[in-house]
C-alpha cells in the first residue's frame, strides 16, 4: 500500500498536479476560543487562540501525501486569557504522537512533555505562561523542531480529530487522562 501511495505522489509531482494536504472538515471550540488552519502536504499546523480556558478541536480528512511519512505537527498557542496558564493538553482521536519536538515559551521557562508515543500528551510549565507558546517549529527557527504524528493504520479518506485544551489550574493532570479515555470521541459524537 505504501509503495502505491509513493507511486501516486511521484506521478502527481511529475504531472505538475497540486499536492494534497490534510483537509479541514470542521472545528469546535469553547466560546471565546478560535482555531485557524495552516496545514500543508505532510504538515498539520494551526494557530489556537484561547480567549478563555477550554478547548479547540479540529477534524481533518487524510490525503495521500499525509501517509508517506509521519505527519509533522506544529501549533502556535495564543494565551489571550489575561491569566497565566499552567499547561496544555493535546489529544488525538486516531494515531499517536510518535516524536516530540520543541516547546518554546514566549517568556521562557521550562516545559515538560508527558505522553510521547500515545494519543494524548500533557505539556506542563514550571511557571505560568502569560503569552504565546510555540509547539514545534512554527517560524522556521534554528534549533526548533516539529513534532510528528504516526497515522499508521489509517487510509486516504479517513478522518481524525485533534483537540487542544487549556484546563483550570490544578486540573492539568486530569486532562490527559480524559483526552485519552475518549473526551475527543464524545465531543465528536455531540457535533455529529
Amino acid at each position: 500500500m505504501k509503495n502505491k501511495l509513493l507511486a501516486i505522489a511521484a506521478l502527481a509531482a511529475a504531472c505538475g498536479l497540486p499536492a494534497h494536504a490534510l483537509t479541514l472538515q470542521g472545528t469546535s471550540t469553547t466560546p471565546g476560543n478560535t482555531l485557524v488552519d495552516y496545514s500543508a502536504p505532510g504538515l498539520l499546523s494551526f494557530d489556537a487562540d484561547f480567549g478563555d480556558r477550554g478547548f479547540v478541536s479540529a477534524e481533518y480528512q487524510i490525503e495521500a501525501d499525509d501517509l508517506l511519512a509521519p505527519l509533522d505537527f506544529s501549533a502556535l498557542v495564543h494565551n489571550l486569557t489575561g491569566i497565566g496558564i499552567d499547561g496544555i493538553g493535546i489529544g488525538l482521536s486516531a494515531g499517536s504522537f510518535s516524536g516530540i519536538g520543541t516547546v518554546t515559551r514566549f517568556f521562557g521557562g521550562a516545559a515538560q512533555v508527558l505522553g510521547a508515543g500515545t494519543d494524548a500528551v500533557e505539556i506542563r510549565f514550571d511557571t505560568p505562561e502569560f503569552l504565546d507558546v510555540e509547539i514545534g517549529d512554527v517560524f522556521s527557527t534554528p534549533g526548533a523542531s516539529n513534532w510528528t504524528i504516526d497515522l499508521r493504520g489509517l487510509n486516504v479518506g479517513d478522518r481524525f480529530t485533534i483537540t487542544m485544551a487549556v484546563p483550570e489550574p490544578g486540573s492539568l493532570a486530569l486532562l490527559a487522562a480524559a483526552l485519552s479515555l475518549g473526551l475527543v470521541a464524545t465531543m465528536r459524537r455531540r457535533r455529529g
